[in-house]
This record gives structure tokens, C-alpha cells and sequence, in this order.
């Protein structure tokens, strides 16, 4: 979550320049990875930036973060979420494996990441 911070757009502490985050967070595969990610659609096509699974396909983050939302999720099932519209980060910890039921798994990370944004986002 602190490094969440530290790339969320007005956070007062900022770890990389705007350039490098827009580099790191912007798609830079073309949408051409695949099975590299979590979700439904494990083996699905999505875009990747320079660390980060970019938002634009289903199944990664929740219906509630915008389509600017980046992150990354670890083989443990944690989740790292940014959201730059909103400006929140979400970090979600898990100790079962995305891969030991992966739809049950994606629907509470859905749920958590939903639950946390509708707590977070000021309007």
C-alpha cells in the first residue's frame, strides 16, 4: 500500500516522475500478453505497462475504479490497485492462492477492491 501511495497522482511524496509512471502505466504491450494475469479469464489478452497490468479488460479490479486503474498482483494472491482518476490505492491481502479456485478468488478480490473504492472515492 505505501508504494501504492507513492504513485497515486496528488500524493504528496512522489517515487518517480510523472513521465515515468505515465510510461509505467500506459500499455505497453499492445494488448498482446497473454496468461499473464488473474482473473476469469486467466489466459485472456491484456495490457501490460512496464510492471503494471493496465485496466482496460474485464476481471481486474473492480466495477467501481476507473479504466485509468493500474497494478499488479502477486502469486500469493495479493493485489496492488491504483486508481489516478480517484486518486486512491487499494492493496488487498490474501493467504489463499488465486489459483486454487480462481472464480471464487476473483469475485472476493471484486468485491474487496468495490467495497474499498466506494469507501475511498470522494465525489
Amino acid at each position: 500500500l505505501r508504494f501504492g501511495l507513492l504513485i497515486v497522482p496528488n500524493s504528496t511524496h512522489q517515487l518517480f516522475s510523472a513521465a515515468t509512471i505515465q510510461t509505467m502505466t500506459g500499455d505497453q504491450t499492445g494488448g498482446r500478453v497473454a496468461g499473464a494475469s488473474f482473473g476469469p479469464e486467466p489466459d485472456a489478452i491484456r495490457p501490460w505497462g512496464l510492471g503494471f497490468m493496465v485496466k482496460g479488460a474485464t476481471g481486474f479490479g473492480g466495477d467501481l475504479l476507473s479504466p485509468a486503474t493500474f497494478g499488479h498482483g502477486g502469486a500469493s494472491g495479493c493485489v496492488l490497485q491504483v486508481d489516478p482518476v480517484s486518486d486512491i490505492a487499494i492493496a488487498y491481502v490474501s493467504n489463499k492462492h488465486a489459483r486454487t479456485g480462481r472464480e471464487p478468488f476473483t469475485k472476493r478480490q471484486m468485491s474487496v477492491c468495490n467495497v474499498a473504492a466506494a469507501a475511498l472515492t470522494r465525489e
